[in-house]
């Protein structure tokens, strides 16, 4: 007689390696110009166009981009799910600019 096949051994896969139960969310930042430097808590994560994975977060972090010749940009994002920041980078003031900058009105 023929004898059925014993049950399959239940699998042992801790619940906390579930693929749906990330860690990790995707941050993508863009600025115009691109070639930013992007800085997430102090931490420098890389340049523009910048996507990568950052652990999640339910505190708000500080997200902050800058170029040379430009002012810094930053904001303050709940990295609970993915983030997306496009950031158009304003030139830097100059010092304020008078008419006789060369001194030959004296």
């Amino acid at each position: 007689a023929a004898h059925a096949p014993p049950p399959p051994a239940p699998s042992r896969t801790p619940p906390s390696v579930s693929p749906a139960a990330s860690t990790e969310v995707t941050l993508s930042v863009t600025t115009e110009p691109a070639g930013a430097t992007v800085v997430l808590d102090g931490v420098r994560l890389g340049a523009t166009p910048f996507v990568g994975k950052v652990p999640i977060r339910s505190k708000p972090a500080w997200l902050k981009v800058r170029h040379r010749g430009t002012e810094a940009a930053k904001t303050q994002v709940v990295l609970d799910r993915d983030v997306t920041w496009f950031v158009q980078l304003r030139p830097r003031e100059a010092a304020p600019e008078s008419p006789d900058l060369d001194g030959s009105d004296r």
